[in-house]
């Protein structure tokens, strides 16, 4: 009788760990989300700082904001995201200058989960 009940415990044991471990969050993917998605925005900012010093004028503004409103997108896409997974990702603004000018752009971070 002792035997059975060591056995059930275990198995018991094993059934309720396993099923806890399910709706934990994998913080390892969502970091590398988070990496990919900081990755596209840094590829953004490198891609419009190259195409802005050929323009001039109206142009420069359309593609800037163009910029802002692509990382924006990205940086949303992913905190929702990181939200159905369980974890909480903000932004944070950095200063990126492009032809003299600053402007804010929202890279992201894991603030918790």
């Amino acid at each position: 009788m002792f035997k059975k009940s060591i056995i059930v415990t275990f198995i018991l044991m094993f059934v309720f760990s396993t099923y806890s471990f399910a709706g934990e969050v994998d913080i390892t993917k969502v970091i590398e989300d988070v990496e990919q998605a900081n990755a596209k925005i840094d590829q953004q900012i490198e891609k419009t700082v190259k195409i802005v010093d050929k323009l001039d004028g109206d142009l420069q503004d359309k593609k800037i904001s163009d910029l802002i409103e692509k990382t924006d997108k990205i940086a949303m896409k992913m905190i929702e995201k990181a939200i159905e997974d369980g974890v909480i990702v903000e932004c944070e603004l950095i200063e990126v200058e492009i032809d003299g000018v600053i402007y804010l752009i929202d890279p992201l971070r894991i603030v918790g989960f």
